[in-house]
């Protein structure tokens, strides 16, 4: 029994797309509209024999498909590149288990990447209109780099605020907000983003499963004068005033029966917040 049926021949025999025999069919499927497979066979450094369905049942589509896939594979073949097409999360997960495997992470550093990954990377690596991890391939510098703006936003989305203030982890805690995501990530979070997929994206061109070479960098976010908060003159006269009542227990820190304990910490409060006057009418 020939196992290929509607046998067609392309590229000298380098390329076939053929149909199923039917009586290798189930029984169950025999209604169903035959999908036609291909057959791609490419000499070079590293040979490739690719046998799988088009997952077409009109012949024009899948000679289409097969072409384009028949063109990928030559010019993989040609340049002793990988073959095989990966998605940007089939990559991380199998650049992750190598790194644990490997034993040079810490928990705490393989659970960062864990967490921010199903957070954040795979998220933005999605296409937003078939739900699949984007090829690596189909990265471009442009888009890849278009992360950190993503990720500026993206606690500012309608979405995404409601799961700051709702976290179901913490149904018996006294809060249930989910504190522990910033809304304006620091400029040093967005920096460990940028090793993080510049590791990522880098391994994946050390290993023939992409072209797209770029180096990503994290923008330079406005943080301030990089000075703490501090009191204006007002502010600190009147800590000034309030931290020596409640050393001396006068006026409204006055107390009569103070053990010599509790004065010692009175006194240590004060001297812990003791400063230079601001101005000398403060002293």
């Amino acid at each position: 029994m020939a196992y290929y049926n509607n046998e067609r021949k392309h590229f000298g025999g380098q390329l076939i797309l053929y149909q199923r025999n039917p009586k290798t069919k189930s029984t169950s499927n025999q209604n169903k509209a035959f999908n036609w497979y291909m057959r791609i066979k490419v000499e070079g450094k590293k040979s490739a024999l690719i046998n799988k369905s088009t997952k077409c049942s009109k012949y024009e589509d899948a000679y289409v498909f097969a072409v384009d896939e028949f063109n990928r594979i030559s010019t993989a073949v040609r340049l002793g590149k990988g073959i095989q097409t990966w998605t940007f999360q089939k990559h991380w997960e199998d650049w992750y288990k190598r790194n644990i495997d490997s034993g040079g992470w810490r928990d705490e550093r393989a659970n960062w990447h864990l967490k921010y990954f199903n957070r954040y990377f795979n998220e933005y690596f999605t296409d937003a209109r078939t739900k699949k991890s984007m090829l690596l391939d189909d990265i471009d510098v442009d888009y890849a780099q278009r992360y950190f703006e993503w990720r500026l936003a993206y606690w500012n989305t309608e979405a995404n605020a409601k799961k700051l203030k709702y976290n179901p982890k913490r149904r018996d805690a006294k809060t249930r907000a989910t504190f522990n995501a910033s809304k304006q990530p620091a400029k040093k979070t967005l920096q460990m983003e940028q090793s993080a997929l510049n590791q990522i994206f880098f391994d994946a061109v050390e290993r023939n499963r992409t072209e797209q070479r770029f180096r990503l960098k994290a923008p330079d976010i406005d943080t301030g004068d990089g000075q703490r908060a501090g009191f204006n003159a007002d502010e600190y006269k009147q800590l000034y005033t309030y931290l020596r009542s409640y050393r001396d227990a006068v006026g409204v820190f006055k107390a009569t029966r103070l053990n010599s304990w509790h004065k010692l910490m009175r006194q240590q409060m004060y001297c812990f917040f003791y400063v230079y006057p601001l101005h000398s009418s403060l002293a």
